[in-house]
């Protein structure tokens, strides 16, 4: 049975990810939600950081 991408791609997480996962278990959901704000301003159809606001 082959194996594919997709499966792949969905275990790993870029770096923006861990770095705002890492704030949240931190309890700094502020500073979170500012640097996913920052992320948007340099690139506006960066959905991956419209889904980590929740």
């Amino acid at each position: 049975m082959m194996k594919t991408n997709f499966f792949r791609r969905r275990k790993t997480n870029s770096p923006l990810t861990l770095f705002l996962k890492e704030f949240k278990k931190m309890y700094r959901i502020q500073e979170a939600l500012e640097e996913i704000d920052k992320a948007l301003d340099i690139n506006p159809l960066l959905a991956q950081a419209y889904t980590l606001r929740d």
